[in-house]
């Protein structure tokens, strides 16, 4: 991955999350940034929370997978989707 695109998607990221606190964006509202006058980014805010990921060992077809162990998981900062 180049420097520039690196700087660029820090700063789209930047942005959106400013964008998003000015406009008052609540978890889990769609929103739809313009990027040129035909292409549209369509994002969803996900809030920080704790949920299980994985599957349960008695989930069939779970052992097509390597590892779907379940185990709690929390992620403790905001992301954009």
């Amino acid at each position: 991955m180049t420097k520039n695109f690196k700087l660029t998607a820090g700063l789209l990221g930047l942005a959106l999350t400013a964008a998003a606190a000015q406009a008052g964006i609540s978890a889990g509202e769609n929103v739809t940034f313009p990027l040129t006058d035909t292409v549209n980014l369509e994002m969803i805010w996900v809030e920080p929370g704790t949920f299980m990921m994985g599957s349960p060992e008695n989930e069939v077809g779970r052992d097509m997978f390597i590892d779907e162990t379940l185990h709690q998981v929390t992620l403790t900062k905001g992301y954009w989707l």
